[in-house]
């Protein structure tokens, strides 16, 4: 769900969904992401292979909408290092969950 009064978007439930999209210009142009809410749906995946020409016309609503741009790819890399390292961190074999958390839940 994405929580924009809180600066927050909370995976796992299939109920964002991930657009790929552009800003900018074809000068300067930025990568950009939108993530948006969605009914709950099985959690999907964007093949590397897929052929993003085919495109459907979405709309940004920065009230209810959280976006990511890009501007260098280098940025994209980083962040794909970071939810990597994090992913197996958290979920991985020998993950470090027992270090980073309690045994109860925090709820919001």
């Amino acid at each position: 769900m994405v929580y924009t009064n809180l600066n927050r978007i909370q995976f796992g439930n299939g109920d964002v969904s991930v657009m790929v999209s552009m800003a900018g210009t074809r000068k300067d142009p930025q990568a950009m992401l939108v993530f948006q809410n969605q009914e709950p749906t099985r959690i999907g995946r964007i093949e590397e292979d897929a052929d993003l020409r085919r495109t459907k016309l979405g709309v940004y609503n920065p009230s209810q909408d959280f976006a990511m741009l890009f501007s260098n790819p280098e940025s994209i890399d980083s962040v794909i290092s970071a939810l990597l390292a994090v992913k197996k961190a958290t979920f991985g074999e020998n993950n470090l969950a027992h270090i980073y958390l309690d045994e109860k839940s925090v709820k919001d």
